[in-house]
């Protein structure tokens, strides 16, 4: 049997491999603008009493659209007061500026059952914007674990049981009520 020979010349492999290279470079670089790390960004940070499974990198948004993430967790330095102990610095678009304003408040909210947080800010409508560097006030929150979650059904379960039984208290006293005034 004869061999069979393909052969590529130079400058059409150069082509073949400058294509790729482009088709590569454009994917990564509206990947990377999609998850906008390519935007312009200012910070703005938050106190919190303690951790709460936040971490650098979580999300943030304004009422549910992702604005930007933390770039920071730390403790915060001279701290005198337990409810601003952690330091929280936000990494904000500066498309969304303007509607981060003085009445603006953050809350962690819980991102599945892994205990990971993300950060999502009303959008306020009174007072200045927040500026760079400034803070934005956030919303107590509380953890909620296993052991409140059954207490709270145990509780739902026994009041069950309590109507359950007036009613029937009160079904036998009806007809007794009855036979005496007849």
């Amino acid at each position: 049997m004869a061999d069979l020979t393909i052969r590529i010349s130079d400058r059409m492999l150069k082509t073949a491999v400058t294509v790729l290279m482009v088709v590569l470079a454009s994917w990564g670089v509206s990947h990377l603008w999609a998850s906008g790390v390519l935007l312009p960004k200012y910070q703005i940070q938050m106190f919190l009493p303690n951790e709460s499974g936040l971490r650098a990198g979580a999300l943030v948004t304004l009422n549910g659209m992702r604005v930007g993430n933390v770039s920071r967790v730390e403790f915060a330095k001279g701290a005198t007061d337990s409810d601003r102990s952690i330091k929280v610095t936000l990494n904000i678009q500066n498309s969304v500026r303007d509607f981060i304003r003085g009445d603006s408040k953050a809350t962690l909210i819980p991102r599945g059952l892994l205990g990971e947080h993300y950060v999502d800010i009303q959008r306020g409508f009174g007072g200045p914007p927040v500026e760079a560097g400034g803070e934005i006030g956030v919303v107590p929150t509380k953890q909620v674990s296993l052991t409140d979650v059954l207490n709270v059904l145990t509780q739902k379960r026994g009041c069950g049981s309590e109507e359950k039984n007036s009613a029937e208290n009160m079904s036998q006293a009806t007809p007794a009520k009855n036979r005496t005034t007849q």
